[in-house]
């Protein structure tokens, strides 16, 4: 019986690398989101850009300026919505 092949183990991130990433992507992101969605991700780079675009789609869903901690709530519970 043969094993299934190894994933490669991708390279996590650092904060400033993080960061870094989100602001060449999206030149005005807010620092303190792109913090929120480094920690959210866990410093993977694929889950780094899910996070940032859920917290760009909840300010959108919003409506109206967010800050990081209204924005990081709403993240949180669409995720437990989610999971449920």
């Amino acid at each position: 019986m043969s094993r299934p092949a190894a994933s490669p183990e991708v390279r996590r991130l650092t904060a400033r690398a993080s960061a870094d990433l989100l602001r060449r992507r999206a030149p005005r992101f807010p620092l303190p989101v792109a913090m929120f969605c480094h920690a959210w991700s866990g410093g993977l780079p694929r889950d780094l850009v899910r996070a940032a675009r859920a917290c760009t789609a909840a300010q959108r869903r919003l409506g109206h300026p967010a800050d990081v901690a209204e924005r990081s709530a709403a993240v949180i519970r669409q995720a437990r919505a989610f999971t449920k």
